[in-house]
């Protein structure tokens, strides 16, 4: 019974991305070559078409796009995220603010110590060519967690009534002898048993299909240890054979892939509207306005000849090609280009320029160059704001889909893998039974929260000047009595993730500040 629905459920799945394949199959041709796995044995496909791709600009603008979305939402240089309780009264105990700093601490360690960054950098990639990324990070018993990103093609994904992706399938090829090394001898079908018993398989090429399945666990048992107590089924079995049901029914306490979409239209499961899809038409342009300029430098370096058929014998012509002719009665015999090329280089050069361009706009690439201390470099304070707000406006969208797709179910699948690690000091009785959400400090977070520093500043800016008014007019200063510096400190702070420690929380300054009276 459960075995026909799981086969129901993939089959949808798995139809609805082939009807995806030729759309991404475009994208990859014109932006990453390497990505991207549809059939087996498609190598040779590849090569071919490589042959045709005489520009490398969409490719690269690929790559630096990537970096500037991972510079953007998660550097691996710099504090991207903080942990903070929910209930908004914790957060200024001392011994809440000093656990939150060290789990923070921890969980950035390991990020570093892993793939992580890696994986991201290569989901990005996904996501900005081909709409689609998708990203395991799993359990390890050596580094706790590893990620591992997907190419477009090799998965299938499902979502539920509110639009979320809830379902992930794939197909793995595995030889018999891995098999046999990962789901155990006793668990294959008969044959292949006798297969294995009665010859060598270490060295077979032959390999067999596996299926793989998450799904929400409909037989989900609070507190029942094993698969039927874990909020995500994870099925595996032999495509084609109906024994045994399944090689594996294991789970997950949490959606191990994180599934990010660039933007979703209507009742569309994958995403749309992302760079590729936008810049598709002016990538192939260029590539065929590369090809007419290579070829019209060929054919005026090397063009082809009109030659006398008399010359024929012992011509070793080095031009692309050679036409014979029967030169006129009595006239020289002469060599000369077939035809003349009339090819504006000038002109073609500015088009394909500018059909750069426009691709780097699709993928955002003038806005990251934005960033670069060497652009900024004799811009005043206005300027400089004034580009941040236009960045905020347009990557506005963007960032709010990346946070909620990608960033917050990374660091919470990430957050209860290191907690079941035992990876994370013992929390204080303050925070039993409290949540802890994540805040967002990357550039891109920033760039929204600058907004809320300017109106902070215009309203410190005023009130200096009424308090400075009141005091000309020989009034007491009590428009001072207004602004609360304590909370203006801790709403800085947060704002910018300073680190735990560095602002005291309020039990802290209520001790400092009673040790200051009493010596007074």
């Amino acid at each position: 019974m459960m075995r026909s629905a799981a086969d129901r459920v993939f089959k949808t799945m798995w139809d609805r991305r082939l009807r995806k394949e030729k759309e991404w199959k475009a994208y990859r041709d014109n932006f990453a070559p390497s990505r991207g796995c549809f059939r087996e044995g498609e190598a040779e496909d590849l090569k071919k078409k490589s042959a045709l791709r005489k520009n490398s600009a969409p490719f690269k603008i690929l790559e630096e796009s990537a970096a500037g979305m991972q510079s953007g939402l998660a550097s691996p240089g710099r504090s991207w995220f903080t942990l903070a309780p929910a209930n908004t009264r914790l957060r200024t105990v001392e011994s809440v603010k000093s656990y939150i700093g060290v789990c923070e601490e921890v969980i950035s360690a390991q990020m570093l110590a892993t793939n992580f960054y890696d994986s991201f950098s290569d989901l990005q990639e996904e996501q900005l060519a081909f709409g689609t990324g998708a990203m395991f990070i799993e359990e390890d018993e050596d580094d706790v967690f590893i990620c591992r990103t997907m190419t477009i093609g090799e998965y299938a994904i499902g979502t539920d009534s509110k639009g979320r992706v809830n379902r992930f399938a794939r197909i793995m090829l595995f030889t018999l002898q891995q098999l046999a090394e990962e789901f155990g001898v006793g668990v294959l079908p008969p044959e292949l048993q006798s297969e294995i018993k009665t010859r060598e398989t270490r060295g077979s090429g032959e390999t067999h299909r596996v299926c793989h399945l998450i799904q929400p666990n409909r037989e989900y048992e609070a507190d029942i240890p094993g698969p039927r107590g874990m909020n995500w089924q994870s099925l595996w079995w032999l495509e084609g054979r109906e024994k045994p049901d399944f090689l594996r029914v294991s789970g997950y306490e949490e959606f191990p892939v994180i599934v990010g979409r660039w933007k979703v239209v209507g009742s569309d499961i994958y995403g749309r509207k992302h760079p590729g899809e936008q810049a598709l038409d002016d990538a192939v342009t260029l590539q065929m306005m590369e090809m007419d300029s290579r070829r019209a430098v060929e054919k005026t370096v090397a063009p082809p000849l009109l030659a006398p058929k008399m010359l024929k014998q012992g011509f070793r012509p080095k031009p692309n090609d050679v036409t014979w002719y029967d030169p006129v009665s009595g006239g020289p015999p002469v060599i000369s280009s077939l035809y003349n090329v009339n090819f504006n280089f000038e002109a073609a050069e500015m088009k394909i320029e500018r059909l750069r361009m426009q691709i780097e706009r699709a993928f955002y690439v003038d806005l990251f160059r934005m960033w670069s201390a060497v652009k900024r470099q004799g811009l005043t304070a206005t300027q400089v704001e004034a580009e941040d707000t236009e960045k905020a406006y347009i990557l506005t969208p963007v960032i709010m889909r990346q946070t909620s797709e990608i960033l917050d179910p990374a660091i919470k699948r990430i957050f209860s893998i290191m907690l079941r690690a035992g990876r994370f000091p013992p929390p204080p009785s303050e925070l039993e039974y409290e949540a802890v959400k994540i805040e967002y400090v990357s550039e891109f977070a920033l760039l929204q929260k600058r907004a809320s520093q300017r109106g902070l500043d215009t309203l410190l800016y005023f009130t200096e000047r009424l308090a400075a008014m009141q005091a000309g007019a020989g009034q007491p200063p009590n428009v001072l009595d207004m602004i609360e510096p304590d909370d203006i400190i801790e709403f800085v702070s947060e704002m910018y993730a300073v680190k735990s420690g560095i602002v005291l929380g309020d039990d802290a300054v209520a001790a400092v500040r009673e040790e200051r009276a009493r010596k007074e």
